[in-house]
């Protein structure tokens, strides 16, 4: 077989084409576009502050619902000031301060009568003509407190004077022991209000005891008895008997 000629149609095959660079240009534009999409999104997540997912933020803001989630409450001091804590007590009869006494009560400045001895004057209870009679009388005094006094009334009941009695003292006191002798009758009450007010010195009432003695004096001509339908006298004074048997005489 002779050689033939090559002609130029004959040429050997030049290298493959890149037919898809060539006819879809458009593919290169989307994929440098999708890069750049990307890399924006990675330094975005990158340099944004971490979020609060919405279920974290329902939570911080139910927390406390009176107060504000990001706010942080004052702190407020629980002391109080001391006369919030220790009110001034008024006592009503025996163991008052002079000042409460002299405040609830009227004083007696009749003729040659001492300043402070006696006070309330009631003619009510006048027995012979006396041209002034005070309910309250005797009224002694130590530190500036009322220790002792007596009471006139018209005579009543026992149980109606015994009840005038327990107005003088502290709605806490308790009877500790009561007895009737021939010509009076005695009893004895504790207070722990008057305890905490009459303890420390020089008062020393550390019991808050009262002694009380009840007569009918006054409607007996002079003369020392009881009678139970008829009381018309108490003594009233901080002194401590703990048992019947520590009573004085009548």
């Amino acid at each position: 077989m002779e050689d033939q000629d090559l002609t130029s149609k004959q040429a050997p095959p030049g290298p493959p084409r890149r037919r898809w660079a060539r006819r879809h240009p458009w593919k290169t534009g989307i994929g440098a576009v999708f890069v750049l999409f990307v890399l924006f999104l990675i330094i975005g997540a990158l340099s944004s502050p971490p979020k609060t997912t919405a279920a974290a933020a329902g939570r911080t803001a139910t927390a406390s619902p009176s107060t504000p989630a990001t706010s942080t409450p004052a702190m407020t001091s629980t002391s109080t000031p001391a006369a919030e804590t220790a009110p001034v007590e008024h006592l009503p009869g025996i163991g008052a301060t002079r000042a409460d006494w002299n405040a609830s009560h009227v004083m007696d400045t009749h003729g040659t009568t001492v300043p402070g001895c006696c006070f309330n004057p009631t003619p009510a209870l006048a027995t012979g003509g006396e041209p002034n009679v005070d309910a309250y009388y005797v009224v002694n005094y130590d530190a500036n407190r009322v220790i002792s006094y007596s009471m006139r009334f018209v005579p009543a009941p026992i149980g109606t004077v015994n009840a005038h009695v327990l107005a003088e003292l502290p709605a806490d006191t308790q009877m500790l022991w009561t007895r009737t002798l021939g010509t009076c009758r005695q009893s004895e009450f504790t207070s722990p209000t008057l305890a905490r007010l009459l303890g420390p010195p020089p008062i020393g009432d550390t019991t808050g005891s009262v002694f009380v003695e009840f007569d009918s004096d006054e409607h007996g001509g002079g003369q020392s008895i009881y009678d139970p339908a008829r009381v018309d006298t108490a003594l009233l004074s901080l002194d401590s008997y703990p048992k019947a048997s520590d009573g004085p005489e009548c």
